[in-house]
């Protein structure tokens, strides 16, 4: 399996969760899109930074025939699928699981 499509079903299933967020709360894309958008600027940039630094020191190294090809730095863009999944499943969780338990109480 290639990283790219290990990177596309994170963010699939990410998106998935997100839209049943948006859907089950109407007000849930307008709170979070600003923090997510920061948070995601954020992390794109420190995975740059970190990722270059681990694959320099050898720390990682990737299968040349498993990635797309495309890098930033000596990071293959696949590398940041991870860090946007994130940003699109945890506040979708959070919106998800802090109303489920409101109205546990």
């Amino acid at each position: 399996m290639s990283y790219v499509v290990l990177s596309a079903v994170f963010v699939g299933v990410a998106v998935a969760v997100w839209v049943v967020a948006a859907v089950t709360d109407t007000g849930f894309a307008r709170r979070w899109w600003l923090p997510s958008m920061l948070a995601a600027v954020v992390l794109v940039i420190l995975t740059a930074v970190f990722d270059n630094l681990m694959i320099a020191v050898g720390l990682m190294t990737y299968a040349p025939h498993r990635v797309w090809g495309v890098s930033i730095g000596a990071a293959p863009i696949e590398d940041f699928a991870y860090p946007i999944a994130a940003v699109i499943l945890l506040p979708a969780l959070w919106s998800l699981f802090s109303r489920r338990s409101s109205d546990d109480a």
